[in-house]
């Protein structure tokens, strides 16, 4: 079976514009949408370090940027409606503008 997955910077985008209290659930929202719409599967998951990652800064000030990967996973449980799910997963956390340099370094 040929592993397939995407890797790139996902962008937080409407957490900027939203109310406050609501930043960090709308990013998880986003990252949901978009892994559903690139890998086309409806069953999402989002990896627990993700999350954390994510509400690290609190409910306020969500990470903007953040380097993922999306892997297509066979579904292993009989009863699945779906044969494969979605894993989002943290790659390389992104603070701002990195260079190459600094990325290669904390993988």
């Amino acid at each position: 079976m040929v592993k397939v997955y995407r890797q790139g910077v996902l962008k937080t985008r409407g957490s900027s514009v939203r109310t406050f209290k609501k930043k960090a659930p709308n990013a998880i929202k986003e990252l949901w949408k978009f892994a559903k719409k690139a890998m086309g599967t409806i069953d999402v998951r989002i990896d627990v370090k993700l999350n954390k990652h994510i509400w690290s800064r609190v409910i306020r000030n969500v990470p903007r940027r953040v380097r993922a990967r999306i892997a297509n996973k066979r579904n292993d449980k009989e009863d699945a409606k779906e044969k494969f799910y979605s894993l989002v997963i943290v790659y390389v956390y992104v603070y701002g503008k990195v260079s190459r340099k600094e990325v290669l370094l904390k993988t």
